[in-house]
This record gives structure tokens, C-alpha cells and sequence, in this order.
């Protein structure tokens, strides 16, 4: 859950900072999150708990959600390492690759460095991929194999490992089977005027009998990138 303690501080941050909530009631969220949690075993963005308390509007939330996702968060930036070698039938010439792992470590590409440029040996490639420990989701030898005999080398992207991005999970719904918020300001009576004392009745409650129920909701599936992290 780290990772996504991180993403509810920067929503947190976000949100103070372009002026939508306080400090302070981004902190009262925190703590109903982590009883929601403590009691259900689910867990609810801090974008949906703010939503859940009237402090936020969907689309406040969403405008936060845009704004942390157009935001390199630190770890998130594309890596690119770049191989040259003597292209095999080409005498001295250079051949030079790009190998770019994506931010979200869930992809890696190669792509030639420039125009007309011949592509290196499979196994000048594959050591590079083994440098960068890609482990996970690694093409085949014969399709990559098959990239690098173009002539001269594409320059677009070439997917060479693919990892398996996380299922997001999404919180249970919670049904009330009683009224909850019985008491009302007082009773109007039949002359106009009001009873402020009579709020109504108070709930009773038999033993056994049902007042709410837990409907749905998914813990999520982790992801594991490229270098077989999870």
C-alpha cells in the first residue's frame, strides 16, 4: 500500500495547493481512510473519501486526479541506454540503439539512433537487455531477431518487454437497511406551527436483526514490471 499512500499524498498536496480543501480537513480524511480500511479491509482513494464528505466535488476530483497525472512523480521518468557496435557485414560502420524503459517500468523499446543507421547483432541487444536486468515479458529471440534484420533500422519504437500493469481495486458499497439519519430539526405540527423538541422517534433494534451489508468490491491484482518486480 505504499505506493498508494504516495499517490494520496500528492492528491493531498495537489488539492491544498490550487486552494480546494484545507490542510487540515486533508488530514481528517486520512484518518476516516484508515478506519474505513481498519474496519472493511478495502481501500478508498483519499479523492473518493473527500468526494464521500462533501469536501471535494467529482469534479474537483477529477481536476486533481488530471493534474497528478500530467506530474512526473520522482522514479517516473523514461531511462534511456544507448548501445554501439560494429554492425556484422558492415566493416567499421557503428550500428546504435536506443533502449528506453518507460516511467511506469512497464515497457522497454529499441529504436535506431538516427537515419540509415544498421542495426547491431541480436546478441549486442540481448546484453544490453541482460545489463538492465529486463527480466519480465521479454519478446522472443525470433521476433526480435527479425526487427533487427531491416534495412537500414526503424527508428520507430520497437517493443522488446511488456509488463503486466496492476488491476486497480474499487471499494465495497455499503447498504443500509435502516434510516440513517432518523432526527430530524423538530415536528411540524397541524397549526403551522413547529415542535422543536420532537425530532422523532428514536431507532430501536431487534438482536439478529440485519442493519447493513457489504456489496461488492475488489481487492485489486498487483502488476510486475519488466524487471519482474511486483
Amino acid at each position: 500500500m505504499a505506493g498508494a499512500e504516495i499517490q494520496d499524498e500528492r492528491f493531498g498536496d495537489i488539492a491544498v495547493k490550487e486552494q480546494m480543501v484545507t490542510r487540515e480537513k486533508i488530514e481528517r480524511a486520512l484518518v476516516i481512510q484508515r478506519a474505513i480500511s481498519n474496519r472493511t479491509n478495502v481501500y478508498m482513494p483519499i479523492g473518493s473519501v473527500l468526494l464521500k464528505m462533501g469536501l471535494l466535488t467529482k469534479a474537483q476530483v477529477d481536476e486533481v486526479m488530471k493534474i497528478q497525472t500530467d506530474i512526473p512523480s520522482e522514479g517516473n521518468v523514461e531511462e534511456t541506454d544507448r548501445t554501439c557496435t560494429a554492425a556484422e557485414g558492415t566493416g567499421d560502420a557503428d550500428a546504435c540503439i536506443n533502449l528506453t524503459v518507460s516511467g511506469d517500468k512497464l515497457t522497454a523499446t529499441i529504436a535506431a539512433v538516427a537515419d540509415n543507421t544498421p542495426a547491431p547483432p541480436l546478441a549486442a541487444v540481448k546484453k544490453l537487455i541482460a545489463e538492465r536486468e529486463i527480466v519480465y515479458g521479454v519478446v522472443s529471440d525470433q521476433l526480435m531477431a527479425a526487427h533487427l534484420e531491416k534495412n537500414p533500422m526503424p527508428q520507430e519504437p520497437f517493443v522488446i518487454a511488456k509488463g503486466k500493469p496492476p488491476v486497480p481495486g474499487h471499494p465495497a458499497e455499503v447498504r443500509y437497511h435502516f434510516d440513517t439519519d432518523p432526527l430530524r430539526i423538530g415536528t411540524l405540527l397541524e397549526d403551522g406551527s413547529m415542535d422543536w423538541k420532537n425530532r422523532g422517534d428514536i431507532p430501536q433494534v431487534k438482536e439478529g436483526e440485519l442493519l447493513a451489508e457489504k456489496v461488492g468490491g475488489a481487492p485489486g491484482e498487483p502488476g510486475l514490471n519488466i524487471f519482474g518486480q511486483e
